[in-house]
């Protein structure tokens, strides 16, 4: 043989053939093919003996960290048979033990807790039984005097053996309660807030994805459901409204406080103040847009009654100076007037003219009055009443002679009001003036006065009045109607859609009822005709009843000083007195009004009148001049006089000292029942 002879094989030659063995040449072939046969079979050996140590190696470097791994886990294992009897367990510590170690071996897995766990770990176990899987859940047990939660995983592990994982998951139960709580919370304070919070997307049109209950009631939507099912774009106004706010948000990416025009599920205009903030996605494209939304309409409609007021203020300032100087003016022509007359001819024409003349400037003092009721010096001179017959008297005189009536509803039990009734009854007489124009031809006014209650639950809502109790007056007409673009400027001064009006009828009106502390409210719709609707506060007090007072001719004694700045004032005055028969010194101001009482005390001839312009440009006048007059003379009459028909002394004129008072213009008539009121001693 060539090759070199496998050791078992030289054995075998050696018993049968001796030591020095002679293979006869027939049997070469077969022994080298079992020689290579030998050869291999040792090579496999040694290539299965190395592959056994080196799996070994591997199997106990794996047991080895599967241990350590098993040690490290925190979670209680149990193995134990398909009865539930502990066959083996691990446990990290005894804190999640129900029974000391060395009571778990041999015991039921599912008699080791309560009764309710224990059924739980029994069908677990049957299940597993069943389905050769996983099954899992969760329970709570009173370990120490402390609840704790675990998660409980059963496995099949061999046959009809099983294995139980327990983990404690108390931290992450009281993370998810305190989840829920925080959540709860949220969806709590989103729910009862009263500011609208929203998500919408960006598109045009837009659509609701999420709304709070308030979002819905700032828009008068029942539901958050119905709300998401509008449209955005139609709860503005108009569309650009829609599209400036999505440009102005696109480009900042956000807007804060944003004032914008909408309208409600109505169709009342609202004014909402919203702030708002895009969202991205990873691209940088809008997803959605969320915001926070405020109904401001109340808090936009007492600013803009700020700014009216503010404005009227403004005017007034310069209005009570020019209806000042226009009085003295009038005071001049009326006093002149009412003196020619009394020297014409009964039933000439010249008396006419006269007449004519004088009623114009009534006319002229109208308007003056007008100014000054919103001038700085507008105070009404308020006295408890009732408005019942002021309001029938008023309407039923500006309707005379008229196609139009007026058909009254007033309650029989209306509260009194504290009110200047004069101011009152020009209200009335320029709404229903205005009521009278906006209808063509014959028709009715409606007017209306009632009993009513503002704020509380009960009461009338959404007024810039403090609460309690007001008389509301309502004007209704079956006109036109006022076209929505005029109402909020018809309280403006000098606007006006009359060709001859003067713009000054519902400005003046507006001022008046502000300072009775009451609210003026219209309501009006093309082809439908108009409200107007005034509440003004009631009065606790009751109304005083008061006979009438039979005046007496007066006839002309004593001794007059009139004080006025104004020299056609002081030349029509003294005609006046003289006329009456008085004796007349005059005063430019109340430095010499002073002087000439001062003189006519030490002459023994004093004056038994002094009538007082109250205002004196640049100089001393009557409400100064008052108090050192009475100290030199304290049985001096003295009547108040000014341009300034409704300043503040005119309307509380004895607390300043003075005995009556006469307003400009005034003509001889009303100049006599002053004088006659402080000589007769009838306001003393």
């Amino acid at each position: 043989m060539t090759t070199r002879v496998h050791s078992l094989l030289r054995r075998q030659l050696k018993k049968y053939f001796g030591a020095a063995p002679d293979v006869p040449r027939e049997w070469v072939g077969f022994l080298e093919a079992v020689n290579a046969a030998y050869q291999e079979f040792d090579a496999d050996r040694s290539m299965l003996e190395r592959s056994l140590d080196l799996s070994s190696q591997e199997l106990l470097h794996a047991n080895s960290e599967m241990r350590a791994i098993f040690r490290a886990i925190p979670d209680l294992l149990f193995r134990f048979d398909q009865d539930g009897k502990i066959l083996d367990y691990k446990a990290g510590g005894t804190a999640d033990l129900y029974l000391p170690p060395d009571k778990l071996l041999g015991r039921k897995i599912q008699d080791i807790p309560s009764e309710h766990v224990g059924n739980k770990f029994y069908e677990a176990t049957q299940r597993v039984k069943e389905s050769q899987s996983m099954a899992s859940f969760e329970y709570a047990l009173m370990l120490h005097g402390q609840e704790f939660y675990y998660e409980a995983r059963l496995l099949p592990l061999l046959e009809n053996q099983f294995i139980a994982i327990i983990r404690n998951i108390t931290s992450r139960k009281k993370a998810e309660e305190a989840l829920r709580e925080s959540e709860e919370k949220y969806r709590t304070l989103i729910e009862n807030i009263n500011i609208g919070i929203y998500r919408t997307t960006g598109d045009p049109f837009g659509h609701f994805l999420q709304a709070n209950p308030a979002m819905s009631k700032i828009f008068g939507y029942d539901t958050s459901e119905e709300l998401l099912g509008i449209g955005i774009a139609d709860l503005y106004r108009t569309t650009r409204e829609r599209m400036v706010f999505l440009a102005e948000i696109s480009e900042k990416g956000f807007v804060k406080e944003r004032e914008l025009q909408m309208k409600k599920k109505d169709g009342a205009p609202l004014v909402a103040s919203c702030t708002a903030k895009v969202q991205y996605d990873a691209d940088g494209k809008m997803q959605w847009i969320d915001g926070v939304m405020e109904d401001i309409t109340e808090r936009k409609q007492r600013e803009e009654e700020i700014l009216k007021t503010s404005k009227l203020e403004s005017l007034g300032i310069l209005a009570g100076g020019i209806a000042h100087d226009f009085n003295n003016i009038l005071t001049a022509i009326i006093g002149n007037l009412s003196l020619a007359r009394m020297t014409a001819e009964p039933e000439s024409e010249v008396l006419n003219r006269l007449a004519e003349a004088e009623k114009a400037s009534r006319r002229a003092q109208d308007l003056t009055r007008q100014l000054l009721t919103f001038s700085k010096g507008g105070a009404p001179i308020k006295k408890v009443a009732s408005v019942t017959e002021l309001l029938k008297d008023t309407a039923s005189f500006v309707m005379s002679g008229s196609n139009v009536r007026c058909e009254f509803k007033i309650s029989g039990d209306l509260w009194p009001v504290d009110i200047d009734a004069g101011q009152i009854s020009q209200v009335i007489h320029n709404l229903v003036i205005n009521a009278q124009q906006a209808m063509s031809q014959a028709g009715t006014i409606g007017i209306r006065a009632e009993n009513v209650m503002v704020g509380n639950e009960t009461g009338e809502a959404g007024l810039p009045l403090t609460d309690g109790n007001y008389i509301k007056i309502s004007i209704q007409d079956q006109g036109a109607g006022i076209p929505e673009a005029h109402l909020d400027k018809i309280f403006d001064p000098y606007f006006t859609t009359k060709e001859k009006g003067s713009g000054l009828g519902l400005t003046t009106t507006y001022a008046i009822i502000k300072r009775h502390d009451g609210h003026i409210a219209i309501k009006s719709k093309v082809g439908a005709g108009t409200t107007f609707s005034i509440y003004l506060p009631a009065s606790k007090e009751t109304i005083e009843q008061r006979g009438k007072v039979v005046e007496k001719h007066v006839t002309g004694k004593g001794k007059v000083l009139l004080l006025d700045d104004e020299q056609i004032v002081r030349d029509v005055g003294g005609s006046m007195l003289l006329h009456l028969g008085y004796d007349v010194d005059f005063a430019k101001d109340g430095v010499e009004a002073i002087d000439h009482v001062k003189k006519a005390e030490e002459s023994g001839t004093p004056f038994d009148v002094v009538i007082m312009d109250l205002t004196i440009p640049g100089g001393m006048g009557g409400k100064e001049a008052v108090q050192e007059i009475r100290k030199i003379n304290a049985a001096v009459k003295t009547i108040a006089s000014s341009g300034y028909s409704n300043d503040p002394i005119m309307a509380d004129y004895k607390n300043y000292g003075f005995s009556a008072i006469v307003p400009k213009p005034y003509d001889i008539d009303e100049l006599r029942k002053a004088l006659y009121a402080v000589l007769a001693g009838k306001n003393d």
